[in-house]
């Protein structure tokens, strides 16, 4: 356990794989054996590793006692067979065939897929409002930096013209005699 709870997975399976196969004591033995299908399960990089996991689980589920002191094995079977996404992808030819008869990918993982389309569709189209309202600012801005440049240069014309009549006239200071 100690090795599980650090996220060592394969030391916690190899662990639980040694107990299961060493004791003569049935209930040790499952409670190895639920230790070994959680580590593996939680080791698992591959569809493949997963599936090879999920067969340790299967068999854990199946020699399960049949009364329970408190936890009942069937309702975390269903979530761990039905609901996570390896559990639904098939591996091998036979299991695609299958799947294409009977689908495999749970109801479950279809509507959440399905919510999170429909969540970024919604952002997508939040996202567009957003470069359009950009788009029309920046040619609001667009349009008033060219009114701005026409004025300066009419302004520009204005003193050029305000210059040359200054310069045409003949200054005080040049005009008076010595």
């Amino acid at each position: 356990m100690a090795a599980y709870q650090k996220r060592e997975y394969l030391e916690a399976a190899n662990y639980f794989d040694t107990i299961r196969t060493q004791t003569s004591n049935r209930r040790f033995a499952l409670i190895a054996l639920y230790g070994l299908a959680c580590s593996r399960l939680m080791a698992a990089k591959t569809p493949e590793e997963y599936n090879d996991a999920l067969l340790l689980w299967r068999q854990w589920i199946a020699n399960a006692p049949e009364k329970f002191e408190y936890e009942n094995p069937v309702l975390v079977d269903a979530l761990v067979q039905e609901k996570m996404l390896f559990s639904n992808i098939p591996l091998t030819p036979t299991q695609a065939q299958e799947a294409a008869e009977e689908p495999m990918v749970s109801r479950w993982l279809l509507i959440k897929s399905r919510d999170e389309l429909d969540r970024l569709r919604g952002e997508l189209e939040t996202a567009r409002e957003t470069l359009e309202k950009h788009k029309k600012t920046i040619q609001a801005h667009e349009k008033e930096i060219g009114e701005l440049k026409r004025q300066i240069k009419a302004l520009e014309t204005i003193d050029q013209k305000i210059q040359k009549k200054k310069n045409a006239i003949p200054s005080a200071e040049s005009s008076t005699p010595r």
